[in-house]
């Protein structure tokens, strides 16, 4: 019974390492290339719509040349309200990390208490990610921005 699946579980990393490998072929670079430049273009179109918004929106430090922008995250006070107000009109988002590593109970045992990361639980309060899939429209980013301007406004 071990050696049957000891032979299944080398299969399976067989499998595994082909479907990598053929991901990462030419053709395979030059779709994951597309998708990080329309990714990176479509975080642009956000920084130019948001740049007057009252929310905080990503700041890839000097050295991160070639950011991905797997997440678009963006930080609001008001982050439950405009999620649902986003949410009302069909928009998407996501709360990553809405708890703490701290605070999270397999971590209790180190004995944190709520205050003692303060910037992490406001992280985890107040950070929202945007849609930012590479197949998004200049027009679906700006009707996203217009809604998230909006919310802020009521």
């Amino acid at each position: 019974m071990r050696q049957r699946a000891l032979r299944v579980l080398r299969m399976i990393r067989a499998l595994r390492l082909l479907a990598a490998r053929r991901s990462t072929s030419i053709n395979g670079w030059a779709s994951i290339r597309a998708w990080t430049e329309r990714r990176q273009n479509n975080a642009r179109f956000y920084q130019e719509l948001l740049a007057e918004a009252p929310v905080d929106l990503p700041r890839p430090a000097p050295y991160q040349t070639r950011h991905v922008f797997n997440q678009f995250v963006i930080r609001t006070h008001e982050r439950d309200e405009v999620r649902d107000y986003l949410a009302g009109h069909g928009v998407g988002t996501e709360v990553y990390y809405p708890m703490p590593l701290h605070l999270q109970p397999c971590f209790a045992s180190l004995g944190y208490r709520s205050g003692d990361f303060p910037v992490s639980e406001a992280l985890a309060r107040e950070t929202l990610a945007l849609p930012i899939y590479p197949e998004l429209s200049e027009d679906d980013i700006g009707y996203v921005s217009g809604l998230l301007r909006e919310s802020q406004r009521r």
